[in-house]
């Protein structure tokens, strides 16, 4: 989804962006992924009130993010 939100950011689509950050920010919480969820909610909110533009820095975002909490996760999988 992260890869699909970065291809929507060159499209500036508010729809498309509502609907894959709604989804992210589901699936990101379910796994415990909160700064991942938190981003994508942040997402979901701008492009549902049309500020797609501030939508932009947010989305640069979720790759790191998304990066730092499959490291965690696999760090605390090798704990157990």
């Amino acid at each position: 989804i992260i890869d699909t939100l970065m291809a929507e950011k060159e499209t500036k689509n508010a729809e498309a962006l509502v609907d894959r950050s709604h989804e992210l920010k589901g699936m990101a919480a379910n796994f415990g992924f909160g700064s991942i969820s938190k981003v994508a909610g942040e997402i979901e909110s701008l492009s549902k009130k049309g500020d797609v533009d501030a939508t932009l820095p947010l989305i640069d975002q979720l790759p790191v993010l998304n990066e730092a909490s499959q490291k965690a996760a696999k760090n605390w999988l090798s704990r157990t």
